[in-house]
Formats: structure tokens, C-alpha cells, sequence
């Protein structure tokens, strides 16, 4: 790599006209000289990107930007995903407690890539520990993620996450790529919509879908398919999923109702769409 190379890397790492007054350090090959923690040998530095904001009073009344300190490790691992998430568990120390993270469950259509996940925080350091590892060409990368949080804060993500863990989860058929546009409700009553970039058919992406909803228990009800669009539902005991794929230029804009309580047969009454 040569030296005009690295400065567009840096620059392209670093520029953000959207947020100032803070200092970041880019180090390859090393972490933070004030890292918290020490790293199962099984890990490989491959460098971190620190984020750091200058402590300020806080004045006034009213609610108040807070901005937290951050730090990103890049890693490749010798062991597998879940193996490697359980080494490093194994060996902090115990102030690291098991914590679930992030606040808002993600919900909808999901990545057909699973990535293993480890959430702790801990109190004394406020510290939040954020780990991502799955499994590329046949190696495990890993993402690490601290993250300074005060415990009252926690507690109120807690809470707010406690009121959305019921969220509805769909993996996306294998090769298709996934891009979240939204979704709203709660309570067992959810909307879900997502561009879905792939070369699959309205009827391709319907029998993948139709595949992981049979593992969640859901079955396949109706299904109408008109030139490129399409539209189909299932029921589980518990409710009935309601599904739109509309073409566009590179795949399909899908839009998912989801309804997980009150009477199926009432839902399926009136489970169908018209394009």
C-alpha cells in the first residue's frame, strides 16, 4: 500500500463534518495503550479505531447530548465463532456481566449470514463489550465493540428493550442481501418493510421464506403471484405472517405484517393483498 492509498483510507475513516470536538486515533496492528481487558491467544489484532470526547460539565436543564467515548478492535481468530466468543467470556473478569444488547432488538428481515454475538457490561468501568464473530472464507473475523455507558442508562435500555423482545425475526434465503427500510408496533403486532437486492424470483424468494417459517412453526396458507409481484401468509397457533414482494430495478421491495396474538382464524379472515 502505498503512501497516497493509506492517507484516502485514513481520511475516508475519520472525515465526519457531522460531529467535532472529539479525537480519533487509528493503530494497526495494536490496540488502545488503556485497553481494559486482555485478549485470548487465539486472537490477531488486525489494528482499532478509538473514539475520544472531552469530559464536559453538564449545565442547564432540558435533555443533553451526551457523546461517549468509543473503540473498534478488528480480529481474526483461530477458532471458531462460537468457540472463540466463549474463550474470551471465559477468561474476563467477573465484574463482566452477561448484558442483552442492543437496547431495540432487531426485528424483520434478517441477513441470511448468522453472526455470533457476545453482550457484557460492566458497572465499575461503565463500560459496554459489543462482539461480533462469523465465520468468511472458511476464517473467523471478529469485531469488537467497547463502548462507555453510564448504568443508569443501561437500566433504562433494559427496560425499553424488555418492552420489544418479542420481535418477529425472518432470515432472508441464502445469496439475497438484505436492506432494512423500517418497521413499527409492538405488543405481538409488528410491520416490517426491506429492499431485497437478488437475481431470485418473486416465487424463489417465497419458497425460501416459506422453508425458515416452517422451522418457527408457521405454514403456508395462500400465495398469489401476478407477472413479478407477489404476495402469501402462513399461520402459526399464535397469529399469521402477511407478506408483499413488489419488483423493482434489482430485486424486490417486501413488506411484512405480523401478527402474534388474538384469534388466527379472525386473522385469516382478511389475509390477503391486492397490488
Amino acid at each position: 500500500m502505498n503512501n497516497m492509498e493509506r492517507e484516502l483510507l485514513y481520511r475516508l475513516l475519520t472525515f465526519n463534518t457531522g460531529l467535532h470536538g472529539y479525537k480519533e486515533t487509528i493503530r494497526v496492528g495494536e490496540l488502545p495503550p488503556d485497553f481494559p481487558f486482555v485478549l485470548p491467544a487465539e486472537a490477531a489484532v488486525l489494528g482499532s479505531l478509538e473514539q475520544r470526547y472531552p469530559v464536559r460539565p453538564v449545565v442547564g436543564q432540558g435533555m443533553q447530548m451526551v457523546r461517549r467515548n468509543h473503540c473498534r478492535v478488528m480480529l481474526d481468530a483461530t477458532l471458531p465463532p462460537t468457540e472463540f466468543l466463549a474463550r474470551l467470556r471465559e477468561q474476563l473478569p467477573a465484574l463482566w456481566q452477561d448484558f442483552p444488547w442492543p437496547p431495540h432488538q432487531m426485528g424483520g428481515f434478517l441477513d441470511s449470514v448468522r453472526q455470533e454475538h457476545l453482550n457484557l457490561y460492566n458497572p465499575e468501568l461503565e463500560l459496554t463489550l459489543h462482539v461480533e464473530a462469523v465465520t468468511v472464507g472458511g476464517k473467523t473475523q471478529a469485531a469488537l465493540n467497547l463502548h462507555s455507558q453510564s448504568t443508569a442508562d443501561m437500566e433504562r435500555m433494559l427496560v425499553h428493550r424488555q418492552i420489544h423482545e418479542n420481535q418477529f425475526t425472518l432470515r432472508v434465503p441464502e445469496g439475497v442481501t438484505v436492506y432494512p427500510d423500517g418497521s413499527s408496533g409492538g405488543s405481538g403486532q409488528w410491520n416490517f418493510t426491506a429492499t431485497l437486492e437478488t437475481d431470485l424470483s418473486a416465487s424463489d424468494l417465497l419458497n425460501g421464506f416459506s422453508q425458515e417459517l416452517a422451522t418457527q412453526g408457521w405454514a403456508e396458507q395462500t400465495r398469489n403471484v401476478t407477472g413479478s409481484a407477489a404476495s402469501a401468509n402462513w399461520t402459526g397457533d399464535s397469529g399469521v405472517v402477511l407478506m408483499t414482494l413488489r419488483p423493482m430495478e434489482s430485486g424486490f421491495m417486501a413488506q411484512m405484517m405480523v401478527s402474534q396474538s388474538g384469534d388466527t382464524q379472525s386473522n385469516t379472515g382478511s389475509s390477503s393483498f391486492s397490488f
